[in-house]
């Protein structure tokens, strides 16, 4: 069994905290046994999950307790090479894609100095009735993005100087649903998108 190392970290400004592990470690494999004894049609990701985490309920896109697959290809030709399936505690699939920036009219206004993160695209919900979107960027200033959005996020220690990774949730209105920090631990390359 590989080690418990969390490899992403996202912090939500409702306090909550989604840890992502690989799917072989000590603490991704009990993850994946929860969602096969919910979906065993899903098994036969196993060897594409890029991720799996446990996420809060946070009554937007995860209404009942779920766990999320960040599978590495594309689902559809034209899309970013990775999608995620969260799947409820009843086994149902929401799935998630993600479009290439360029290919999204307008995306919602983020805080002066922000580096729209391209690598990751634009987040959107294709089968299901959610009308929201995620837009990921840098931005150095934490306290400035707070200010921007009117959302706060807890504090970190370790992760004070230099650019930091967010995501924003909004709705087709551009109203502002969820703000949220990255944080890559055993990767922190991720952070800085110049040397990606």
């Amino acid at each position: 069994m590989k080690n418990t190392t969390v490899i992403e970290i996202q912090i939500n400004d409702d306090g909550s905290v989604e840890n992502s592990y690989r799917v072989n470690s000590e603490k991704g494999l009990p993850l994946f046994n929860w969602v096969i004894q919910r979906n065993p049609a899903l098994t036969s990701y196993f060897e594409s999950i890029e991720l799996i985490s446990f996420a809060p309920v946070d009554f937007l896109t995860v209404k009942k307790e779920s766990a999320v697959i960040v599978i590495n290809y594309a689902p559809e030709d034209g899309l970013m090479d990775y999608f995620a399936l969260k799947v409820d505690d009843q086994g149902k699939i929401t799935k998630k894609y993600y479009k290439p920036t360029h290919k999204v009219k307008r995306i919602i206004d983020l805080p002066q100095g922000s580096i729209v993160a391209t690598q990751f695209g634009i987040g959107f919900y294709p089968e299901e009735s959610y009308d929201l979107f995620d837009c990921y960027f840098f931005h150095d200033d934490l306290s400035l993005v707070e200010t921007f959005f009117n959302r706060k996020l807890d504090s970190v220690e370790g992760y004070i100087e230099g650019l930091k990774l967010f995501g924003v949730t909004y709705n087709s209105q551009f109203e502002v649903v969820k703000l949220k920090r990255y944080l890559f631990p055993d990767d922190p390359q991720i952070e800085f998108p110049e040397r990606l």
